[in-house]
């Protein structure tokens, strides 16, 4: 009896380890393409950001916030729409004691 529990146990292994590996091959470049390479156009960066894609691209022609273009589209890195965040949160924060 316990060679059978045995055998369901090292098959339960086996199958989750083969799945866990399809999975993450096809998952991996996914995660580090999201990673590394994260950004927006305009509209895509007003809805992380909660503004209006109006607002976005106001603050790219005055030059607010960083960007880059490809052609004629603005782009923003998800790393520098989370900075700018968190720069409006420190300058509309102002603690009392």
């Amino acid at each position: 009896m316990s060679s059978t529990a045995e055998f369901i146990e090292v098959i339960k292994s086996e199958v989750s380890e083969d799945v866990f590996t399809r999975i993450w091959s096809k998952a991996e470049p996914l995660i580090e393409k999201r990673l590394f390479n994260n950004s927006f156009n305009l509209k895509g960066a007003a809805k992380y950001v909660g503004a209006s894609e109006d607002f976005m691209r106001i603050l790219c022609r005055k030059k607010r916030i960083r960007f880059y273009k490809v052609g004629n589209e603005y782009r923003l890195r998800q790393s520098v729409l989370d900075d700018w965040m968190h720069a409006q949160e420190q300058d509309n924060y102002c603690e009392t004691e």
